[in-house]
């Protein structure tokens, strides 16, 4: 079957431009996956080693293994574990690397490409659509970020996406392997939860309307048994069990925490002038449509989607959009398209647009789009691709074909040239810190130290992430001593140990000249000392790691900044200390 597809359409001479496009974005995917990104943030430093931890313990990294990690975890976010689970039979396979560690989710994100193909094909039947589709999803910007980030939503996309793609089918096999799809999604990731039910409908009353037939609606009978009763079960057994994967996210939002939504109200009503009609328009149920509204209307906000990206600081690109800017006229046109062509797949396209914000619009840590509305994705590129279509078919209609094709081809390859150059050029040292650059460079200088007997201190409010972060980057035999028990005695115990390095949050009550300290930015230990060495920010030279009393970098002359910024700057691991001192330590 799948070499009847290859060659029904990656080979037919018609595509063959097409087929050419596919495998150079599929190539660029594995492009210096040893150093960019630059670094790993946090979350994704947590999946990482969580999946380590099923390979040496056989549980996650708080101490829970199968099948009672699907609903406890008491890891820093409450960790899916699907995700994990499914690295930790590539982490038996490979070793636990910078590089190696991003290859499952490039391998992932071109399989979910091919699923959208499939998607597309399934629900338009047309080729020319479908491998147009494919190239797009390739080349769109969100996708792309996706390929190169290492936490659960993009399982997610894949597995909901998978689920979404076998609903579509005829065979009713592959339709009920659809909810046990969905399920093991809903174990994926924590944004994809509250999407459940509401795509599950969605998808049943699609199937209900399109195909009237008595066995359809058998089917749909006996599906919405499976979806109703799985999440009853789940819920009964999630509510006996505090402090579990569902619950322990409930305070994340802000429909369940009465302070917010209170505190809300009560700042309306103390700043307004006495009338009878303050109750029915400051109250909990407006605020909390206000807020609801407001969020969820920030996933389909221009600046967000078109010119810099998501709203958290952490996520956000800055210099470009999650959609390329040409999209602004292609996915309008593409849903005035679908409307008018493909009325049945507009209502589906349409609800599942609808839905796909949910996420966002309900949680109370910050807006964040890039993540939680991932089902925004097929959407957006569906929506693009029909857009291309239709100016194509205008501009047949006044140029000759040819000129028409090529028009369309040039400004896509222009907004595709441009982002990989933000992407590969600009990102790293705009938005080095997304990714904790500075915490790879502070493990790498720790690894050098590694000989030293002397005790070093890191201090910093962040420090276990920061313990997380070097853990990472020391290693297997690092991994294997200290990647258990992370968790334990946390209460207790505030620092964190790795060999002779104390990661802790609280500044040593004396200055010992034998002792080498590591303090972060934000925290002043010793006001009477000099500190020796620094790690900066790229960007702007801001200091971020003070060291004091270094002995790594001390015999080697070191400049006050740096203005020239390499690619190769960016394989750390692999420098020796003269070159790694003169790059990434200054004065």
């Amino acid at each position: 079957m799948l070499k009847k597809l290859v060659k029904q359409y990656f080979l037919d001479k018609k595509y063959l431009p097409f087929t050419v496009i596919i495998i150079v974005l599929i190539a660029i995917r594995f492009l210096w996956l040893d150093k960019i990104p630059v670094g790993y943030a946090h979350d994704e430093v947590e999946y990482t080693l969580n999946a380590k931890s099923y390979v040496l313990e056989g549980r996650d990294i708080s101490g829970y293994s199968f099948p009672l990690n699907f609903f406890r975890s008491e890891t820093e976010g409450r960790i899916s574990p699907i995700p994990p689970f499914l690295l930790s039979v590539y982490y038996r396979i490979f070793e636990l690397g910078f590089a190696s560690s991003r290859v499952p989710y490039v391998i992932l994100n071109i399989l979910t490409a091919f699923v959208f193909f499939i998607f597309i094909q399934k629900l338009f039947r047309n080729k020319s659509l479908s491998i147009l589709a494919l190239t797009i999803f390739l080349i769109n910007p969100w996708v792309f970020y996706y390929s190169r980030w290492g936490t659960d939503n993009t399982f997610a996309l894949f597995i909901y996406l998978t689920a979404t793609t076998l609903f579509l089918c005829k065979n009713v096999i592959y339709r009920y392997l659809s909810f046990f799809i969905l399920v093991v999604g809903f174990f994926t990731y924590h944004g994809a939860k509250p999407i459940f039910l509401p795509l599950t409908i969605i998808l049943v009353v699609y199937s209900y309307y399109v195909d009237k037939a008595k066995e359809n609606s058998l089917f749909i009978r006996n599906f919405l048994v499976l979806v109703f009763s799985f999440i009853i079960i789940f819920s009964l057994i999630d509510k006996r069990l505090p402090g579990l994967q569902l619950s322990g996210r409930f305070s994340e939002i802000f429909l369940f925490d009465n302070n917010i939504v209170g505190s809300i109200v009560n700042e309306q009503r103390k700043v307004v002038i006495s009338n009878p009609f303050t109750q029915i328009f400051s109250n909990k149920i407006t605020a909390t449509l206000n807020i609801l509204l407001s969020k969820y209307l920030q996933a389909f906000n221009i600046d967000t989607l078109f010119f810099k990206g998501d709203l958290r600081a952490t996520y956000r690109f800055e210099n470009h959009g999650l959609l390329f800017l040409i999209d602004i006229i292609l996915i309008p046109l593409g849903l005035f398209y679908l409307i008018i062509k493909r009325r049945k797949e507009a209502v589906l396209l349409l609800f599942l647009l609808l839905i796909a914000p949910i996420p966002t619009a309900i949680n109370e840590i910050e807006t964040s789009v890039i993540h939680r509305s991932f089902l925004l994705i097929p959407i957006f590129v569906t929506l693009s691709s029909l857009g291309i279509i239709y100016i194509y078919q205008i501009l047949n209609k006044k140029l000759i074909k040819t000129v028409s094709l090529f028009f369309l081809i040039f400004l896509i390859s222009i907004s595709s040239m441009n982002f990989f150059y933000f992407y590969f050029y600009r990102y790293p040292v705009a938005s080095q810190e997304n990714y904790f650059l500075s915490e790879r460079v502070l493990a790498n200088y720790l690894k050098k130290l590694e000989s030293n007997n002397t005790n070093v201190i890191i201090v910093s409010i962040e420090n276990r992430p920061l313990f997380l972060e070097s853990l990472f980057y020391f290693g297997e035999d690092a991994q294997k001593t200290y990647l258990t028990g992370i968790y334990k005695d946390t209460e207790k115990e505030d620092n964190y140990y790795l060999d002779n390095f104390i990661f802790t949050n609280n500044c040593p009550k004396i200055f010992d000249e034998n002792e080498i300290y590591i303090v972060s930015r934000n925290i002043d230990c010793f006001s009477g000392y000099k500190y020796d060495v620094l790690i900066q920010n790229q960007k702007d030279a801001g200091t971020i790691f003070k060291i004091y009393n270094d002995s790594v970098c001390d015999s080697i002359n070191l400049t006050p900044w740096r203005r020239e910024h390499k690619l190769s700057d960016y394989a750390i691991e692999s420098m020796d200390k003269q070159e790694f001192c003169n790059r990434w330590i200054n004065i």
